[in-house]
């Protein structure tokens, strides 16, 4: 479905025109580290209120969350790298994933779930879980889960508008 680069940054630029200072602040600062293609938001352009929607959760990723901004760093570089993985069809269906080299404890066990949660959200091994909980507390890996989810999803829908991965 690859809509035109310079189509979905006319969508977008509309679509910030109409949003509040706060949540435009939200896209810029996002945009700005690399989190986000304000043209992902443009697919919810059509539909103010699922994109304010969108961006009360997705802003409090970027402001505020588990609160360690080294630990989104590595979702959002992951989930890149991951998105490239899947676009040159290189994603594993099952097994694991070589982390990258020199991560902390806490930021291996966070790259060994996105890993797990990349290749079958549905079959994430108990180990993968053990892992997190010896460096987080549950309402932490609940915040972990949330941004996973979306930074994912957000990498998902950017590649089938024929986006590059953001983050990286």
């Amino acid at each position: 479905m690859n809509i035109p680069a310079a189509t979905l940054g006319q969508i977008a630029a509309s679509a910030a025109a109409a949003l509040s200072d706060d949540r435009r602040a939200t896209v810029e600062r996002a945009a700005d580290a690399g989190h986000l293609d304000s043209r992902v938001l443009a697919t919810l352009a059509h539909a103010p209120g699922r994109l304010e929607l969108f961006l009360d959760f997705y802003g409090s990723l970027i402001s505020a969350s588990f609160g360690d901004p080294r630990l989104k760093g590595v979702i959002h570089r992951r989930v890149g790298e991951l998105a490239e993985l899947m676009a040159r069809h290189e994603l594993p269906r099952h097994g694991e994933l070589e982390p990258p080299a020199g991560l902390s404890a806490d930021a291996l066990a966070l790259v060994r779930f996105i890993d797990a949660f990349a290749i079958d959200h549905q079959a994430i091994g108990p180990e993968i879980y053990d892992g997190l909980r010896e460096h987080f507390s549950y309402s932490e890996m609940t915040e972990l889960l949330w941004a996973v989810a979306i930074v994912r999803a957000s990498a998902r829908v950017g590649a089938a508008i024929g986006l590059p991965p953001v983050g990286r």
